[in-house]
């Protein structure tokens, strides 16, 4: 076996259980994220992925992002995306990252996420607004079509 967990993309079973420990999930995903915004592009777009594919199998395993814990990743992926946005690459995966923490919590925590891009410099509280319900609008259409493709 090549230790690659096909239902969650790049995590093996050891990753996967380390992230689903409660005791050692936050460091290790903390220091994920930290590593987002280290000066090598590719570094952050290894990270990038290995985080998204942690936060849609904590998701699909029902693993709540605490408050404390939106508000670093969030912070982190966003101090990421100063660091390299001007890269289309790191761009698009950053932006997945960012919109799959959104996704994750929107529903339970919604003032967390709403809290940080107010403050981003010049950022119009409405458009905050709009997009994070226009997020959780797609979130939910999407989630609706897949469950009638299933039937």
């Amino acid at each position: 076996s090549s230790g690659i967990n096909a239902e969650y993309g790049n995590l093996n079973n050891v990753t996967e259980h380390l992230i689903t420990n409660r005791d050692v999930s936050a460091p290790l995903l903390i220091s994920v994220f930290s590593s987002m915004s280290w000066g090598d592009g590719v570094s952050s777009n290894r990270a990038c992925a290995m985080a998204h594919t942690a936060l849609k199998m904590m998701a699909s395993k029902g693993i709540p992002l605490s408050p404390a814990a939106t508000h670093t990743f969030l912070v982190k992926a966003l101090r990421a995306l100063q660091v390299h946005g001007q890269h289309d690459n790191c761009l698009y995966t950053l932006l997945n990252v960012i919109i799959a923490i959104i996704q994750a919590t929107y529903r339970t925590i919604p003032h967390v996420a709403r809290d940080i891009l107010l403050q981003v410099p010049s950022v119009v509280p409405e458009k905050v607004d709009k997009f994070l319900q226009l997020r959780w609008t797609c979130v939910q259409t999407l989630t609706h079509l897949s469950l009638n493709i299933t039937r």
